[in-house]
């Protein structure tokens, strides 16, 4: 039986796995050339062999093994339109609507850790961003964008995106973790 390294550095360093959360990704290379192998060693901790996986949600964020945020995207896509479909805010006033907008329909948390996604993916981000900002507050669909944002002091969809990567950047190099610091100068 293979020795349980992986098991051995938790105990090491006094951490708990839970076996049943616990997974082994392998990621790809951006470049298929260089794939070495596609076979790989099961891992094993505390005598449960743990299974490989190409996606894996954490902490929200879904990570895939291509290093591609476009499922992420789609999850919070998603996740605004069933805000929507679901929301009783259509007899609210404005102010109400606006207020419950920004709380439950702008906790975009991961956003700023999109990296890798194509541009129709995040285009339809956009799309759904706008389509439920005129659904909620009762525009018609040839109204601009633009206009609705400002009379309702909402941010643009562009906007939020700059803003979320500006302030995770500048928390990520005011911290003293070597570590982060390292990550963060790979971005």
């Amino acid at each position: 039986m293979e020795p349980d390294i992986l098991g051995s550095h938790c105990h090491d360093l006094d951490i708990v796995c839970n076996t049943n959360k616990t997974v082994c990704m392998v990621l790809k290379p951006l470049h298929k050339d260089r794939v070495v192998t596609n076979d790989f060693l099961c891992f094993s901790l505390c005598g449960v062999k743990l299974k490989f996986v190409e996606q894996f949600r954490h902490l929200g964020h879904i990570l895939s093994n291509s290093l591609n945020d476009d499922d992420d995207i789609k999850r919070e896509i998603q996740k605004l339109y069933n805000i929507m479909v679901i929301s009783r805010f259509r007899r609210c006033s404005t102010r109400v609507k606006r207020i419950l907008f920004k709380s439950y329909c702008l906790c975009f948390y991961d956003i700023a850790l999109w990296k890798h996604y194509s541009v129709t993916v995040l285009s339809k981000f956009k799309s759904c961003y706008h389509k439920c900002i005129k659904k909620l507050f009762g525009f018609s669909r040839s109204d601009s964008m633009s206009g609705i944002l400002i009379q309702l002091s909402l941010p643009s969809f562009d906007t939020i995106i700059h803003n979320s990567r500006i302030s995770f950047e500048s928390h990520c190099f005011s911290l003293e973790n070597i570590v982060t610091m390292h990550l963060c100068s790979f971005s």
